[in-house]
């Protein structure tokens, strides 16, 4: 069938990771969100995003996570003003940054977009900050695979075709920048373990799968195949992404529903390089019979990569739409990620 969901439930050991724990930690603050109580961060992931931020930056304790890239990794989450990091635990290590979700009361990045850098000096810059942060890393061992968005933002990635994949993806590093030499979002899943994941589920859902509801007119809804998790990197379907023109009224918006899971869970959601260009793409969330949000992503500055939106308890629906007041601005739907 077409469409269907792409859905995997993954019942192995319960992760234990004691959420029910609540303790302070030198030079950090924790979250005031909906999330469940906030365990300890485990020792030297705060070290890891001192690393690459400095010592006099604030930053943020989120919570305990899940790698997408691997889910045998468990994370701790921190907020540095309005990106967010991902570091491992075992081994540590700061496995993604970027933007993260911000509430309609925070002010967002600004960020230099002038002609300012060819693509050649933004990848030697690339080149640098790898052998900075990630000094391990042999790119010449690896192979390229450059993108942009509207030539404005480039990502330089680099992947590992030796034969082993991390949840259908090639383990890779990436690193991406504007043509104005700002620093826009990392990742590294080189040397993640490919293991059974310490999870009691990680569930996908497919944008056009048996829980995608689509609505507004269907002449502004738009199909790119061969895109998104399902359509690059997975045997999932249906084998698209599907964006729609950002807007100031809502029109075109669309639901992953029936969701129903009466247990704390991470959304995530897998952003493509292709049209999705918003930068303030307007998440909503169902749960436990409250709706929360939007939580506003730029999906300008990721490529290919999978970005946590929010911890909420028994999530019931996701809802995301085109009402961002942009313009010229494009909102790509693909798959989202429900680790528990």
């Amino acid at each position: 069938m077409n469409k269907q969901t792409a859905y995997t439930q993954k019942l192995v050991s319960i992760l234990a990771i004691a959420l029910l724990l609540s303790a302070t930690f030198a030079n950090v603050v924790y979250a005031d969100d909906k999330t469940p109580p906030q365990s300890t961060p485990a020792p030297g992931t705060i070290e890891a995003v001192k690393a690459f931020v400095g010592n006099n930056v604030a930053i943020t304790y989120y919570g305990k996570g899940i790698s997408s890239y691997a889910p045998a990794i468990a994370t701790d989450v921190y907020y540095v003003g309005t990106d967010q990091y991902e570091v491992g635990i075992s081994p540590v290590r700061v496995i993604q940054f970027g933007p993260r979700p911000l509430l309609t009361t925070e002010q967002p990045r600004e960020y230099d977009t002038t002609d300012r850098y060819t693509s050649g000096e933004l990848e030697a810059m690339a080149i640098s900050f790898i052998s900075t942060h990630a000094p391990g890393v042999d790119i010449k061992a690896l192979i390229p695979a450059y993108g942009n968005k509207e030539e404005v933002n480039y990502f330089f990635r680099w992947e590992d075709v030796s034969g082993k994949t991390l949840v259908g993806m090639r383990p890779f590093i990436q690193v991406g920048f504007s043509r104005g030499g700002d620093l826009l979002s990392y990742t590294n899943t080189l040397g993640l373990p490919a293991l059974a994941p310490t999870i009691t589920g990680d569930i996908v859902y497919s944008n056009g799968g048996n829980y995608w509801r689509q609505y507004g007119p269907s002449q502004y809804w738009y199909y790119v195949n061969g895109q998104g998790w399902c359509g690059k990197y997975s045997t999932c379907t249906p084998a698209y992404m599907q964006y729609t023109w950002a807007g100031s009224t809502k029109s075109n918006y669309a639901r992953w529903d029936n969701i129903d899971y009466a247990q704390y869970a991470t959304l995530k959601a897998f952003i493509p390089i292709v049209n999705s260009t918003s930068t303030r793409a307007p998440y909503y969330v169902r749960a436990n019979g409250t709706t929360y949000g939007p939580y506003l992503l730029n999906q300008f500055n990721y490529n290919d990569q999978w970005v946590p939106i929010v911890t909420l308890n028994n999530i019931q629906w996701v809802e995301l739409d085109d009402n961002t007041g942009e313009t010229n601005k494009q909102i790509g739907f693909d798959e989202i990620d429900l680790i528990y």
